[in-house]
Formats: structure tokens, C-alpha cells, sequence
């Protein structure tokens, strides 16, 4: 019979399942976001740039308040009524706070630049002046002879309400008083047992409330007068 010949691999055939491997996370950076263009503010200020407020009495009269560019020109005349110890805020469109004695007595009044008009603040029926406005330009500080008093400070309102009376030292004379950056505390100056404003007198420092008063420069013979702040406080 005929023999059938088997040709027999050298090893048996096998099945090789190679193991997946184990898959790699890569990170991918999502895009950042472009934001929408955003309008910037417009910032009001007074006196508008490159502008200079003052007062004087090139007009012929007792002096009112001007503004100049820094250049020298453009003289605009602000008031006719006679003004002085101005001070502004940029709030509501522009305010300038000033002191006339347009009706006899001293008044505080307010010029809103917005509107172009004038308030006087502190009514004829005491004198009223050297105001200071609020880092904050809601309030103003100024010095008064109401309550039949002397010299004195009070606070009120950049509207001119919730007048409120700070010193009581009759008859000592409180003058000449400067917000701290802040808003938390009032410098003013003090005179003594003398009306004469070249008179011996002490530094001193108070909260915004009027308490915590305390005197900070006093040399006997010697004056102190018109306390400015830091920018830093």
C-alpha cells in the first residue's frame, strides 16, 4: 500500500496575542477665550485737562473764579458774583464749592458745571466759609459762626443738608479744617484767647464725627495754620 507521509512542523503552531497597550493621555490646550471688546468709562474731570482753577480780579472785581490752560490761554471767567477758597469734585458732572459774600453775610455755594448753576449751601443768617471737600465728594467740611458761636466746624452734606457741628470750644476759634485721604479724620487749626488770625495757635486732629480730638502740634508763641495730607495719609 501507498504510505502517506505527515510532514511535522518543528513546533506546534501557536496563536501569539501580543497585550494592547495601555493608552498615553495627552493634554490638550483648550484656546483661551477672546473676550468681547468692552467700552471704556469716560472720566468726568474738573477743571478739564491741562486747565488750571483760580481766582482773580482781572475783571475789576473783589475776584471770582477763572480757569486757565497750562499754556497761558483760554481765560474762561466761572462766576460774576464774587468767589473765593474754591475746591472741586468731579461727581454729578463737575461741582466747584466755593465761598462768596455776594449777599453781605459769607456763604458757601455750590456751581454745578453740568448744569451751570449756582446754590448757595448755608443761607445769609450766619457767616460761612473755608470749605474742603471729602476725598469721597460726599461731604464738606467748613467753618461757621452759627449757634451764635465763634469759629467753629461742622460738616454738612455735598447738597448742603445734615449740617452737624464738630467742635465746641468757645471761645476758642476752629478753623482752616483738611480731610485725611481717607475720610476718616479732620486736621484743623485752633486759636486761643487771641481774635487776631496771626495769633499763637495748635494743630489738631479729630474723627470725621468730631470725637477723638486730640491736639498734635502746639508751641508756645508759635503758629500753626493751613494742615495739608499726604496722598498716602
Amino acid at each position: 500500500p501507498s504510505e502517506v507521509l505527515v510532514a511535522q512542523l518543528p513546533f506546534p503552531e501557536q496563536i501569539v496575542i501580543e497585550p494592547i497597550a495601555t493608552p498615553t493621555l495627552i493634554a490638550i490646550p483648550i484656546p483661551t477665550p477672546i473676550p468681547s471688546p468692552t467700552r471704556t468709562p469716560t472720566t468726568v474731570s474738573w477743571p478739564p485737562p491741562g486747565q488750571i482753577l483760580f481766582v482773580s480780579d482781572r475783571d475789576n472785581s473783589g475776584g471770582d473764579l477763572y480757569t486757565i490752560s497750562t499754556t497761558g490761554g483760554n481765560i474762561r471767567r466761572l462766576t460774576t458774583m464774587g468767589a473765593y477758597e474754591p475746591s472741586y469734585t468731579v461727581s454729578n458732572g463737575g461741582q466747584i464749592i466755593f465761598t462768596s459774600q455776594h449777599d453781605q453775610r459769607a456763604s458757601i455755594y455750590r456751581l454745578a458745571m453740568s448744569e451751570n448753576t449756582v446754590t448757595n449751601l448755608t443761607g445769609f443768617n450766619s457767616d460761612n466759609w473755608e470749605p474742603a471737600i471729602s476725598a469721597d465728594s460726599r461731604k464738606i467740611a467748613f467753618v461757621s459762626s452759627r449757634d451764635n458761636l465763634d469759629w467753629e466746624v461742622y460738616t454738612m452734606n455735598i447738597d448742603g443738608t445734615s449740617i452737624i457741628r464738630l467742635t465746641k470750644d468757645d471761645p476758642a476759634r476752629n478753623t482752616m479744617p483738611a480731610w485725611s485721604p481717607d475720610g476718616n479724620q479732620i486736621a484743623f487749626v485752633t486759636y486761643e484767647g487771641c481774635t487776631d488770625t496771626w495769633c499763637p495757635s495748635s494743630l489738631r486732629l479729630m474723627a470725621a464725627d468730631g470725637t477723638a480730638m486730640r491736639k498734635i502740634y502746639a508751641v508756645e508763641g508759635k503758629t500753626a495754620r493751613h494742615p495739608t495730607w499726604s496722598p498716602d495719609g
